[in-house]
């Protein structure tokens, strides 16, 4: 599997032809994916899936993606070009939801709409303010971490990703610039041009996931305000164009997902194991094989893995 990041951002415009861009398209939306062993880094229990709908989720519309038709040979007839960005995780090339849009969306709820904020939390409307700066912070950091939602299973078919278009509306023009008039016409007859984007497809399932810390000032449970996160993002959706039906999301109660979530709830209590460190030479012992591991650049610890086994982790999960 190629990653999809490394050719959405940098292949795509290895050359500029209409008749190559339909070939990067056609593998982009046709390229399946199935879930790896390899779980993600961090795993809460204060988690849930949801699953996209029909038409599907837009996200990183506003990302560069477009070369100009000046510099693109060929007829467009034979192709199209994908004009609008995608956000798709640098490492593994997926298709993730970040958790600054997680976060954006539910503050956005808190602040526009507390009465059904309040009916939610099982709270009186003017204690939500208090909540609100309780989760995401005001004056200092919030008590909630919002991690990037990730996929976790695919559509019937094996895919996430597929092509969509959008059609603008004509502008209007100034009919008579030469007098400064300010008389507007449209012109019905034109023939419109869509642009063609990526979108997350229906049927695909994503893993949110939240990092709670105590709450001192008000008396909520840590599930409690994990329903409400989940109840605020199935109402509302998340991504672009919410407004004409993009970005819906729905329970995923199927026997997969459940099977899928255990699983990682068992990955993630292993990895809970502490490692055994041995400071005073430098490195300590790999979780999985006790061979050598050295600290990490960054001075956060110690790698879990040797380099032996790191680089095969990454061929197994397509990373090139």
């Amino acid at each position: 599997m190629m990653n999809l990041n490394y050719l959405f951002n940098v292949d795509y415009y290895s050359e500029f032809t209409y008749s190559y861009f339909k070939s990067c398209n056609h593998q982009i939306a046709n390229q399946k994916w199935q879930v790896s062993d390899l779980e993600p880094i961090y795993f809460t229990e204060y988690s849930f899936p949801l699953k996209t709908i029909y038409p599907g989720l837009l996200i990183g519309l506003g990302n560069a993606h477009s070369a100009g038709t000046d510099f693109i040979s060929g007829d467009s007839k034979s192709g199209t070009e994908i004009k609008l960005g995608f956000t798709l995780d640098f490492v593994t090339g997926l298709p993730v939801i970040p958790g600054s849009t997680i976060k954006g969306v539910l503050r956005s709820a808190f602040k526009n709409f507390p009465e059904y904020i309040a009916e939610k939390l099982c709270f009186e409307e003017k204690k939500i303010k208090d909540i609100e700066n309780d989760i995401f912070g005001k004056d200092d950091m919030g008590k909630v971490i919002f991690f990037d939602a990730i996929p976790i299973k695919p559509n019937k078919d094996g895919r996430l990703l597929g092509l969509e278009s959008i059609t603008p509306h004509n502008k209007p023009y100034d009919a008579d610039k030469s007098d400064g008039g300010e008389e507007y016409q449209m012109n019905g007859l034109k023939n419109p041009i869509p642009l063609t984007m990526l979108k997350v497809i229906p049927g695909v399932s994503f893993l949110f996931r939240f990092g709670f810390d105590s709450f001192n000032d008000v008396n909520i449970s840590n599930e409690q305000l994990k329903n409400a996160f989940k109840s605020i993002l199935i109402d509302l959706g998340i991504g672009a164009k919410t407004n004409v039906g993009f970005g819906v999301l729905e329970n995923d109660d199927t026997e997969i997902s459940q099977i899928k979530l255990k699983q990682l709830i068992a990955v993630q209590s292993e990895r809970k194991v502490p490692m055994q460190t041995q400071t005073e030479v430098g490195y300590c012992k790999a979780l999985d094989c006790n061979e050598r591991t050295n600290k990490k650049k960054d001075g956060s610890g110690y790698h879990p893995y040797c380099q032996k086994h790191f680089l095969e982790n990454q061929r197994k999960r397509g990373i090139q």
